[in-house]
């Protein structure tokens, strides 16, 4: 099965909405996925009580207080009880979809990853109202933008294909383009 490891931002105003429907659409995806939430902002401790998933607040962060996505990465495949691993931003809602997907790939090593269609939803999601992907995804169709390839906001692994990782700040250019280059260049599919 998924383990799902994430920093957050604080839960303030309109981000906290948008990373609780995140987090609420991830716990839909399957009974046995495991969600990681790394950081000590406001708001994450409550979250995660909320949520009933696993908050890791020490992290360490660059000189200006942001988390370093090379001790998410490292400690979350350690922490984590599933061999497959998902990577994502917590502003994405994710469909039960991506276990039928990860179901799919048979390689040994592969490297899964994953753009997102930029969506303004303002409101709480209900997920006890059966619907609510089929919502989401008209809204999406009908009012969405699908963002440039170079938007990678998911990434899915087994345990062990992501090892040195530079010391990467969360939301910052240019990690997702090395993980796609790294693991290219060890030869490793990248789908």
């Amino acid at each position: 099965m998924l383990t799902i490891i994430t920093a957050p931002k604080a839960f303030c105003s309109h981000i906290a909405v948008i990373q609780h429907n995140a987090i609420g659409s991830w716990k839909q995806l399957h009974p046995e996925v495991e969600i990681l939430l790394f950081g000590n902002d406001e708001g994450i401790e409550a979250a995660a009580k909320k949520h009933s998933v696993t908050w890791i607040p020490k992290v360490p962060t660059n000189p200006y207080g942001t988390p370093l996505l090379s001790y998410i990465f490292s400690e979350g495949q350690k922490i984590a009880t599933n061999d497959r691993i998902c990577y994502v931003n917590t502003d994405i809602i994710l469909f039960p979809d991506l276990i039928d997907a990860i179901k799919g790939i048979h390689f040994p090593q592969f490297l899964l990853v994953g753009k997102r269609w930029n969506v303004d939803i303002r409101d709480p999601v209900s997920f006890d109202y059966p619907q609510w992907k089929e919502n989401i995804l008209s809204l999406a169709r009908n009012n969405g933008i699908l963002a440039p390839p170079y938007y990678i906001d998911c990434f899915v692994f087994p345990k062990g294909t992501v090892a040195q990782m530079p010391p990467f700040a969360v939301g910052r250019a240019g990690w997702d383009n090395w993980m796609i280059y790294s693991t290219r260049k060890r030869k490793i599919p990248v789908i």
